[in-house]
């Protein structure tokens, strides 16, 4: 629980939710304190945003978050390999189950406050060149099933892993250069769409393809993941590779976190309309758009914030009144 306290001070997060008349506020003022609210947004890499986010709702709404994980965290040859308290053990502690259709169901019965990731594993595994993109499925998977309860859904938009590390690549290239060698894999720029602060991020991490280029690393990935639990076997593209692997990366000077919860969208007394396939797929992607608009209002307004370095907001609090909200740009 110290290194949750430490990756906290690090972090600072600073947390923004919607109101019903659409005004941004800083808190979770915007989330409604009755479930079944169903928050569904974009995963980080390694879910690097999942303990602060979780602990903050227990500080200020004290609500436990159930957050929906990969069935292969929970299995006993993961827990075995853990350490004496690990991420995992964190996880089990903060409310995690494995993420199944029969789980949320029981969590939406509960009025439960829960926490779902469309994009999954892939997602929390980006590739380099893939930082704040979203790898959703094409079907609605759990829109239907909200509406059946009246479940509340919260989009929601978090950013700051490109603020946190930079990955191996970076120092591979610049012990490459030194010798005058070329490296390939060079990433297409702005392919996100979401400005400079990711564009210098995208290169940054050895990730899956580089790792399953080494020959006796990829025999190892592939068979790990193939005696593993898996998900979504049966789907075509990017959001059925979710094979888990570790992505080398080195610490830098740490950043700043930043949530947006969304304006929340009610399904109660829609759920006959949304039976309807098409009509749960336009509120599906509803909702994919408003988490990218808000992961796009983050990148933009943090550049405003003057206390997005810790070496900033470590000398704040040394001169200023001790306060659990370090001050941050105006949304």
């Amino acid at each position: 629980m110290t290194k949750c306290r430490l990756f906290r001070t690090a972090t600072s997060p600073v947390m923004f939710s919607t109101l019903e008349d659409g005004k941004i506020v800083r808190g979770l003022a915007g989330v409604p304190n009755e479930g079944p609210v169903l928050m569904v947004g974009y995963h980080m890499l390694l879910g690097m945003e999942l303990i602060p986010l979780v602990e903050e709702f227990l500080m200020e709404k004290n609500v436990l978050v159930r957050g929906m994980a990969h069935p292969a965290l929970f299995t006993p040859k993961v827990e075995s390999q853990s350490h004496e308290f690990s991420l995992v053990d964190v996880l089990k502690v903060f409310g995690a189950t494995p993420v199944t259709a029969s789980n949320l169901f029981k969590l939406l019965s509960t009025k439960s406050h829960i926490l779902l990731y469309p994009g999954g594993a892939r997602e929390a595994l980006h590739r380099k060149g893939e930082t704040y993109k979203l790898f959703w499925p094409d079907q609605p998977e759990f829109v239907r099933m909200a509406a059946r309860f009246g479940a509340t859904i919260v989009p929601f938009g978090v950013i700051g892993e490109d603020d946190m590390a930079e990955g191996l690549r970076r120092a591979l290239d610049k012990a490459v250069e030194s010798s005058s060698y070329m490296v390939s894999g060079e990433v297409d720029s702005g392919r996100n769409g979401f400005g400079p602060s990711s564009r210098n991020s995208e290169k940054l991490v050895v990730d899956y393809n580089d790792l399953m280029r080494i020959p006796v690393l990829n025999d190892y990935i592939r068979k790990s993941n193939q005696e593993g639990t898996r998900l979504r076997t049966e789907m075509d593209g990017e959001i059925a590779n979710q094979d888990f692997y570790f992505p080398g990366l080195l610490p830098k000077i740490p950043g700043r976190f930043y949530y947006l919860f969304g304006k929340p969208i009610q399904t109660k007394g829609r759920e006959s309309m949304l039976k309807d396939k098409e009509n749960a797929k336009e509120l599906y992607l509803q909702i994919k758009s408003e988490v990218e608009r808000n992961i796009a209002f983050l990148i933009r307004k943090r550049e405003e914030d003057p206390y997005r370095s810790i070496i900033n907001r470590t000398i704040y609090q040394a001169t200023s009144v001790p306060t659990h909200q370090i001050p941050t740009f105006k949304p």
